[in-house]
């Protein structure tokens, strides 16, 4: 009997081993730094998409925030999850380089994401996930095609104008 049952259990154990778990959220922010530079030409920005296909970019430089709202499609959040998905962001933790190879100078970036809570009734906050600054050489390049679509899906004529904003300011001072 063992011997007909052990096939069956390593069978199921391998699948349990690479099927993924769902992956329920409700908001990722994608967070950019321009890093160390003269106060003047500092900027940073933030990409806010929700579950419900509403996006927010908020770009500062100066004294100035500005904030823009715009809409993502359904295959833009279904992106989004395959992302999350297939880095396993909601899973484990992506390894930080070590203090000592972490780059002088230069942009920061990194993401957070808000677990969407599929029990309503469970009391406690949801739960928030982020990558580092400095991810490890492994992830460090599939990170980045993701932080790439999540800016892209912020309308050009929105990131043209918030940077046409910042030049004028630039070129004023």
């Amino acid at each position: 009997m063992l011997k007909a049952l052990l096939p069956a259990l390593l069978f199921l154990n391998l699948f349990c081993n690479t099927a993924q778990s769902p992956v329920y959220w409700s908001s990722v922010e994608y967070i950019f730094e321009s890093g160390p530079v003269s106060p003047k030409y500092q900027y940073s920005y933030t990409v806010n998409i929700n579950k419900n296909n509403e996006g927010i970019f908020r770009y500062t430089y100066g004294t100035e925030t500005l904030t823009y709202n715009f809409k993502v499609t359904k295959e833009n959040t279904s992106g989004i999850t395959k992302f999350i998905s297939d880095l396993k962001l909601m899973e484990e933790a992506i390894p930080e380089l070590p203090e000592s190879k972490h780059p002088i100078g230069g942009s920061l970036r990194k993401l957070k994401i808000v677990e969407d809570m599929q029990n309503p009734d469970e009391d406690r906050p949801p739960k928030v996930y982020e990558t580092p600054y400095f991810p490890d050489e492994e992830h460090l390049s599939a990170l980045s095609r993701m932080y790439d679509f999540i800016y892209n899906l912020v309308p050009q004529n929105i990131r043209d104008e918030a940077s046409s904003k910042r030049d004028a300011y630039i070129n004023a001072n």
